[in-house]
């Protein structure tokens, strides 16, 4: 079996580590703490018999070992490849790249639109027994922040919740640099114009390379419109934050989880491995 101790997972997608598994839910958890109050209060009536199987069922679930359900084994599988083949099968949508290529212009209007201060991309990659990332700023002693770029005005309004992947990667960017708040910023900009070039390309064939033709002149149209938020929506508009507190019980667990982890990452082979 190979040494895993220094096999550290990445901020952007540990989380993925607290994707399914058989770990109890705060909602079970509710439920049990409510059958065991009323199985243990002499005065309340008795668990009935499809109560008392779902109390047992509870007890297992809580007191059970963790195993892990497919996304975070395949993730886990994905970290393996990469880690001993380097092989890291690139992804680089157009929303992908509007997300790269408009980092600096979002921080600026974080920087603008946000407690007012001015803000530098950190460069820095930081690590510690079970975690690696690169926060894209740390703003003072005590708050760490990340961008999102939305690709459009729809996504942009569709942002209502923080993606749980979002929350333990702002955790960890806490737990990594010893900051107790974290920000996510969904900021919608300007998309570059080789991407808005790229996406009415797409039109131009489908519509067999006819300019002339009125539908692709309004798709056209269209594809411009949707990509120029400035000119749609005021900037303090097109700015959406998310905050939350150090949560060490969190990132406690997910320090568990990187331990159940890399016993099943020891276990990979490219012939015959298996993650039980």
């Amino acid at each position: 079996m190979a040494d895993t101790a220094s096999v550290r997972f990445r901020a952007s997608s540990v989380g993925q580590l607290m994707v399914g598994g058989n770990a109890i839910t705060e909602k079970q958890l509710a439920r049990l703490n409510e059958l065991e109050a009323r199985k243990n209060d002499a005065s309340a009536k008795p668990l009935t018999a499809t109560m008392q199987a779902e109390f047992d069922e509870l007890v297992e679930k809580r007191d059970g070992e963790f195993k892990f359900g497919s996304t975070a084994k395949n993730y886990i599988r994905d970290c393996w490849l990469r880690n001993t083949y380097g092989y890291d099968e690139p992804v680089v949508t157009n929303e992908i790249l509007k997300g790269l290529l408009c980092e600096e212009a979002a921080i600026d209007v974080l920087s603008r639109q946000v407690i007012g201060k001015f803000r530098v991309k950190n460069e820095d990659t930081f690590e510690d027994d079970h975690f690696t990332g690169t926060p894209d700023i740390i703003l003072d002693d005590e708050w760490v922040e990340d961008i999102k770029c939305s690709w459009s005005l729809r996504t942009f309004f569709e942002t209502e919740k923080p993606d749980p992947l979002y929350y333990a990667q702002g955790q960890v960017y806490m737990a990594l640099t010893g900051r107790s708040m974290f920000r996510v910023a969904h900021i919608l900009v300007d998309t570059p114009h080789e991407i808005v070039e790229e996406e009415k390309k797409r039109f131009y064939f489908r519509f067999n390379c006819d300019e002339e033709n009125p539908h692709y002149k309004k798709a056209i149209a269209q594809v411009e419109r949707m990509h120029a938020a400035s000119t749609l929506v005021p900037e303090y508009q097109r700015i959406k934050c998310f905050t939350f507190q150090r949560n060490d019980v969190f990132i406690d667990t997910l320090r568990s989880r990187v331990e159940i982890a890399r016993k099943i990452y020891a276990t990979l082979t490219l012939i015959g491995g298996n993650d039980e």
